[in-house]
């Protein structure tokens, strides 16, 4: 029997933007693809899919609870939800080219007047069937009304 492993894996780029000042820090950090998400490539390939076809990334959801005390934690591929939701989600970009043809990106933002006063420290892609894809922690952002946090996600299969 032939076997190839196809990896799947994911890098997010975080980007602080503080609307009064124009200062930007960016901050690039892996991200772990659930079992979930490695759930809904196999049923897709298989043809098990519902009507309407859900199986895509839609959106990005975003989370309080993904510290341990200040670190932040370890992701499972086992995880089904966000450690703790804000019930702050945004609909995402999503773009794929032919130059970069085994990988996918999707952008999230957290526009000035959305999750305000909160402080995000993790996030996950959501599929439109609402299983979530892949996830990440990160140190906390405390959300303000000045600053704008995007999400740019990229999923490799390699």
């Amino acid at each position: 029997m032939i076997q190839e492993s196809i990896n799947s894996k994911g890098f997010v780029d975080i980007i602080v933007r503080d609307m009064k000042t124009n200062k930007v820090v960016k901050e690039c950090r892996q991200n772990t693809v659930l079992s979930s998400g490695k759930t809904l490539m196999a049923r897709s390939l298989a043809g098990e899919v519902n009507d309407p076809f859900d199986f895509y990334i839609s959106s990005m959801e975003f989370g309080i609870g993904g510290l341990d005390g200040s670190t932040p934690k370890t992701v499972s591929s086992g995880l089904t939800s966000l450690y703790l939701s804000a019930g702050v989600e945004v609909l995402v970009g999503r773009s794929w080219s032919n130059s970069a043809p085994t990988q996918a990106t999707f952008t999230g933002t957290l526009n000035t007047e959305t999750g305000n006063g909160l402080d995000i420290n993790e996030a996950a892609l959501k599929s439109a069937n609402g299983d979530l894809f892949s996830m990440i922690t990160f140190p906390s952002l405390s959300k303000t009304s000045s600053l704008q946090i995007t999400l740019n996600w990229t999923i490799v299969f390699s």
